[in-house]
């Protein structure tokens, strides 16, 4: 997910849903106006043919027009996916459940708009790119326990989890 030169905060993200590097999830058109606020993380199913690599979330907002607005986004180096003191390589082909760590928003998302998870395994050149180059697949959350979750208001105690059913099978990241 190549961030843009010279641009943060709020950017129209609708070519992106059409890079075969960015897996895009995206929900059905809100019946109603729905408000999240707070944390963001993305849970993951993650796999990958390399000893390390990344993956990066971003939380986007689509307008019925096709605008499509990051709210809050992150990236993990997969090596420090059990804290930055505690470094492990993974095992090329295994399974891991991965967090992502997305920052915090406060956005009302209208009724009309969806609501889309976009994922990736680079957001350069906000970040550097992994040394290594790797094929790494995501899980289908219709098929896999896959989620978002983030705290919701009024009560942000409560985890709200969110599932695209419907997406397309397994996606690989190159």
């Amino acid at each position: 997910m190549p961030a843009r030169f010279g641009f943060n905060g709020p950017v129209d993200q609708k070519e992106v849903a059409s890079r075969p590097d960015v897996l895009c999830f995206t929900g059905p058109a809100l019946d109603e106006d729905t408000e999240v606020t707070g944390y963001v993380k993305a849970t993951l199913f993650v796999t990958s043919d390399a000893v390390d690599t990344d993956f990066t979330a971003k939380l986007v907002d689509v307008f019925p027009d096709g605008k499509a607005i990051n709210l809050c986004d992150g990236i993990l180096r997969a090596r420090y996916r059990n804290g930055l003191d505690r470094p492990e390589h993974l095992v090329p082909g295994a399974v891991y459940e991965v967090e992502i760590d997305m920052a915090a928003t406060s956005n009302v998302f209208r009724a009309g708009h969806r609501i889309r998870v976009d994922i990736s395994s680079s957001n350069f050149p906000t970040t550097t790119a992994t040394p290594t180059p790797a094929v790494s697949s995501v899980a289908n959350p219709s098929t896999t326990p896959w989620s978002r979750t983030t705290p919701s208001s009024p009560d942000p105690t409560t985890p709200a989890v969110w599932y695209f059913p419907g997406s397309t099978a397994d996606q690989h990241l190159h």
